[in-house]
This record gives C-alpha cells, sequence and structure tokens, in this order.
C-alpha cells in the first residue's frame, strides 16, 4: 500500500509538471499508441504462461520485437523516468545485464506512458545498453500493469516464470535471474 501511494503522489506530481511543460511535437512517443502491436487478450499475462507476441517503436524509430530474444532469457522491466524506485533499482538492472549477457540473459526496458524525449538523459544516466521501448498504455491496458516498477522474467521459450511488482534487491534480482537462466539450460 506505502508503494501504491507513493507511485500515486509521484504520478500526480509528474502529470502535473509533465502538462505544464511539454508541447505535444509528432515523434516515435506519440506514434506509439497506433504503432505498438500485441498478439493477445488482457488477462493472459501469468506465470506459467507463454508471453505473449509484441512489437513496439524504440526512441531511435526502429522496432523491438520479443520473438527476436527467444532462445534467451529475458528481463523486462516496466518503468517511467520520473519513478523513485525505477530509479533506485536502474543500476542494479544494468549491472546485472552486463554481467549475465554472456550467459545468455536479456533485458528489455519499457518506458510508461512518457514522451520520448525524456529517454535519451534517463539511458545516458545510467549508461543503459539494453533496448527500451515506447510503451504508450500497451502494458497498462492490456498487460494489466498498473504499478511500476514491474519486471516479467521470461525463460528461453518466452514462458513468464515470474512477475514482480515493485522495486527489486540485489539478492532477489540474482535469484530471478538464475531462475530463468537455469531454465535455459534444462
Amino acid at each position: 500500500m506505502i508503494r501504491r501511494g507513493r507511485f500515486l503522489a509521484q504520478l500526480s506530481s509528474a502529470l502535473a509538471l509533465t502538462s505544464a511543460a511539454l508541447a505535444p511535437p509528432v515523434d516515435a512517443a506519440t506514434l506509439a499508441g497506433d504503432r505498438a502491436r500485441a498478439e493477445f487478450a488482457p488477462g493472459i499475462i501469468a506465470p506459467g504462461h507463454p508471453m505473449p507476441a509484441m512489437t513496439a517503436p524504440m526512441p531511435n524509430g526502429r522496432e523491438l520485437s520479443l520473438a527476436s530474444l527467444r532462445g534467451h532469457a529475458v528481463w523486462i522491466n516496466c518503468f517511467a523516468t520520473w519513478c523513485e524506485p525505477c530509479n533506485a533499482e536502474m543500476p542494479l538492472i544494468v549491472e546485472t545485464y552486463r554481467r549475465s549477457f554472456a550467459a545468455g540473459l536479456r533485458v528489455v526496458g519499457i518506458s510508461m506512458s512518457e514522451h520520448a524525449s525524456a529517454l535519451p538523459p534517463f539511458l545516458k544516466r545510467y549508461g543503459i545498453t539494453f533496448p527500451v521501448v515506447l510503451d504508450h498504455a500497451q502494458a497498462t491496458n492490456v498487460w494489466g500493469i498498473s504499478d511500476i516498477p514491474t519486471s516479467i522474467f521470461l525463460d528461453a521459450r518466452g514462458v513468464i516464470r515470474t512477475i514482480r511488482q515493485g522495486e527489486i534487491d540485489r539478492s532477489d534480482a540474482a535469484a530471478l535471474v538464475a531462475a530463468i537462466l537455469a531454465h535455459r539450460r534444462a
């Protein structure tokens, strides 16, 4: 409950600042809602289910398909640049990605309903080299994600092993990544 309250307070502040500060230029973020595609119905994002197909735009205009990551363990992290817990866990995600890439881990960041211009400074600040896509309500409306950060851990076959809402600490990250990498070898 505390996280949800803190999240809602941050969301309210961010929305007030965003609406006052941003003019609505047309760019990849604006188009994301039209270009993000998902092939699934609400309610099937759960452990033990295959992760449905998804293609979404990245800030550079290219698209990322989850299908392109098949054969790898995948950590999907839904975040926002203004979210305190998201910022707190990002260095751990980057470190885990770098340390476990050779073992087969891939990470995909999903920027939740943000303007594309907010991403470059965020990516630079944390040294993020994994792909980040612009969501614009796909994760919220179709996957049912209501809190951030939310992480989804997939095995190499694309099956959801764990969904974790809230900030992940070092020991949880190590255990969750080890579990999906172990499924890769099984």
